[in-house]
């Protein structure tokens, strides 16, 4: 499934907006000062943005607020994250070299649920790495039965626990594999460079 290229962009201010940069569309976050992570506008894959700028997210190296899990990824030559945050579950990939990264899904939760995914995630050591917290705001933790290629089977297969540990009423609702592979991946870039570097009619394909 082919896609348009987005970009996402964190700024200290105090509404989302768009603006024109290069001749392309730039989405700007919202920064949350009562959060420790950003939150990413339900907007961002239907917008119709061609750029979102990320940041790095650094903490004290004392507190650490929810999780990264991760795992490792040769088809992309890089890894996939979910994140939890306060606000939200979303996948996106990472790299140790020049490769693109993406935002591919996520979904908003409330307190309760995030309390309770961090409980379930905490109380699943045979599935998960020993975290690690260094210099961010979060847990880092490997994710130990990734299906190997398939990110909506490994995507799944973590939502299915997370909701082990929910109420019934309170269940995450994961999208079709259809419906997840018809997804507009949303390019996240660190810089202006990224930006030029880019070129606005590329495609890319939403991994499945």
């Amino acid at each position: 499934m082919k896609s348009r290229l987005f970009v996402l962009s964190v700024l200290l201010t105090s509404q989302l907006a768009i603006g024109q940069h290069s001749n392309r569309k730039i989405l700007h976050l919202v920064d949350d000062s009562t959060l420790t992570r950003l939150v990413i506008p339900d907007s961002a894959f239907t917008c119709h943005a061609d750029a979102l700028y990320y940041s790095f997210e650094l903490g004290d190296g004392k507190h650490h607020t929810g999780y990264d899990i991760y795992w490792f990824a040769p088809e992309i030559d890089g890894s996939y994250r979910l994140s939890i945050t306060q606000k939200q579950l979303y996948l996106y990939s990472g790299h140790d070299n020049p490769n693109p990264n993406y935002l591919y899904w996520l979904v908003c939760i409330t307190p309760n649920q995030y309390k309770l995914i961090n409980k379930k995630i905490k109380n699943s050591n045979v599935l998960f790495g020993k975290p690690y917290g260094g210099f961010y705001p979060y847990y880092c933790v490997a994710y130990k039965e990734a299906v190997p290629e398939n990110l909506y089977a490994t995507l799944q297969r973590l939502i299915t626990l997370f909701n082990s540990g929910l109420p019934a009423m309170e269940q995450i609702q994961l999208i079709s594999k259809d419906e997840f592979e018809k997804i507009n991946p949303v390019q996240l870039i660190m810089n202006d460079e990224e930006i030029n570097e880019v070129p606005a009619d590329e495609e890319v394909s939403t991994p499945s």
